[in-house]
């Protein structure tokens, strides 16, 4: 060392965080977007296997990140070229003001298909491939082109992440259903009240009678619909109820056997 030169002065922590802090906001927006949701992917085998990422998915996580198209992001396309049997399209990408540009990114698909045919979807199969391409470059769907979706655990375990959440109970209750009973929660008081009803039943004709009625068989088609597990049995039914289906089996068949004996 030379001895007028200073030695450099260690890293400290402070520098060190503010090195992350950087790094991080670099990866601001591939972080973000760098995971996909299996259920809009594809596996693909054509002369190779990949996997294929549906375009409007992607276009909905870009208008998530960004904002609507034309307001938060956008793209422009040039001039299609045409060679060798392929359409080509450039495409410029945009994101947050119109001037964060980059670009741009050719996108191909052969002019025609497999028969021979013009291929009036060109076109536009060249534009999203160049789309897809550009947004890639800002970390979309990341994880499939780097490779991960290869690796089948890597995959489950997204598929469990983006499982859907089962509804909060308030919701489950309060959400609009298709037929005279218009929520989960009237369609269960009605199902409380058609079990009392049916537990006073006195005969096999009383029962027949009630039955026949077109709002009681409005009920029971729209309870074996939108609570099944209510009629026929399953983890949704309440512990203490015996499902709606073995409830009027075993009503009617009381009723007639009480009837029969008081024949006898």
């Amino acid at each position: 060392m030379n001895a007028h030169s200073k030695p450099k002065a260690a890293k400290t922590v402070a520098d060190e965080l503010q090195a992350m802090d950087a790094a991080n906001a670099n990866l601001r927006i591939w972080n973000a977007v760098s995971t996909t949701n299996p259920a809009h992917t594809k596996a693909v085998e054509f002369g190779r296997k990949f996997t294929a990422i549906d375009a409007h998915y992607q276009i909905q996580e870009a208008t998530r990140i960004f904002g609507p198209v034309g307001e938060g992001w956008g793209y422009d396309t040039g001039e299609m070229v045409f060679a060798d049997g392929l359409v080509i399209v450039p495409v410029t990408l945009w994101h947050g003001k119109r001037e964060n540009t980059f670009g741009p990114i050719y996108g191909s698909t052969t002019l025609r298909d497999r028969k021979g045919n013009i291929d009036k979807d060109a076109p536009k199969k060249a534009t999203t491939d160049a789309l897809t391409k550009s947004l890639s470059q800002l970390g979309f769907n990341a994880d499939v082109f780097l490779g991960r979706f290869d690796d089948n655990k890597y995959v489950e375990d997204l598929k469990e992440q983006f499982k859907p959440k089962p509804e909060p109970e308030a919701e489950r209750k309060n959400s609009k259903l298709d037929g005279p009973y218009d929520t989960i929660a009237k369609l269960e008081r009605g199902a409380k009240e058609f079990v009392r009803t049916l537990r006073s039943m006195a005969s096999v004709k009383e029962f027949d009678d009630w039955a026949a009625d077109t709002d009681v068989r409005a009920f029971v088609e729209q309870c074996k619909r939108d609570l099944p597990d209510w009629w026929d049995g399953g983890p949704g039914i309440p512990a203490e109820m015996t499902p709606l289906g073995v409830e009027v089996r075993e009503t009617r068949r009381g009723l007639k056997q009480i009837e029969e004996m008081e024949r006898q």
